[in-house]
């Protein structure tokens, strides 16, 4: 198992986050476009906390690519979420990564 620093475990908990909003929008909708674009943002987070917690997520600070790289996970949510609570919770883990990983 590889350690975990805390700059990581702060992107793990933002992650957690915003996969709790992305599920209850899941639950929540009875929009089908909507729960299948939550089921896929929900897969993707979800992939991205693996890839953290495994030391697999390249990380700008390392040098790993340009600083202010992003993840591209607004975009994807702000062409359905509309605003609200899942684009600040996925706004506030693009800027960790930009900033702190």
């Amino acid at each position: 198992m590889v350690a975990v620093d805390a700059v990581v475990e702060e992107f793990v908990q933002l992650l957690d986050v915003a996969i709790f909003i992305a599920k209850k929008m899941k639950i929540d909708s009875r929009d089908p476009f909507i729960i299948q674009a939550a089921e896929v943002t929900v897969k993707n987070l979800k992939g991205f906390r693996k890839l953290a917690l495994s030391g697999g997520l390249p990380r700008p600070s390392s040098g790993d690519f340009s600083q202010g790289t992003s993840l591209g996970l607004s975009h994807g949510i702000g062409e359905w979420a509309e605003g609200g609570d899942l684009l600040d919770a996925v706004l506030k883990v693009e800027n960790h990564y930009k900033n702190s990983m």
